[in-house]
């Protein structure tokens, strides 16, 4: 019996993690601002974490998470400043989904630059 709840606890408490959405990814913002950005992403499991490379310098991605094709993470500039959020979907090599800022919502959209 006690074989058989560790195997369903195990069940629930592990994610499903279906793929690596570890690298650099051309993300698109649209809306009043449109603006591209590189966001590189390394993932550790279910756990997200990376930087992108903003308009006026560095961001910083955590509490990242995937499960599933499931993503979301937070993208964070200026000494925390500026905060997004971002939730959405991965599908290969693309992402959709949408960003949250003090502003609003709009969608967004990334794909995975090729390695060379």
């Amino acid at each position: 019996m006690t074989a058989v709840a560790v195997t369903i606890f195990l069940a629930i408490a592990v994610p499903a993690v279906a793929q690596d959405i570890s690298g650099v990814w051309e993300a698109s913002f649209e809306g009043r601002s449109a603006r591209t950005l590189a966001i590189t992403l390394v993932q550790d499991g279910m756990y997200l974490t990376g930087s992108a490379q903003m308009p006026r310098g560095e961001g910083i991605v955590s509490e990242g998470m995937i499960h599933g094709n499931e993503v979301m993470f937070t993208l964070s500039a200026g000494g925390g400043l500026l905060t997004l959020e971002l939730k959405g979907t991965v599908d290969g090599d693309t992402m959709t989904g949408t960003l949250t800022s003090p502003r609003g919502e709009v969608p967004w959209t990334a794909k995975r630059k090729k390695e060379n």
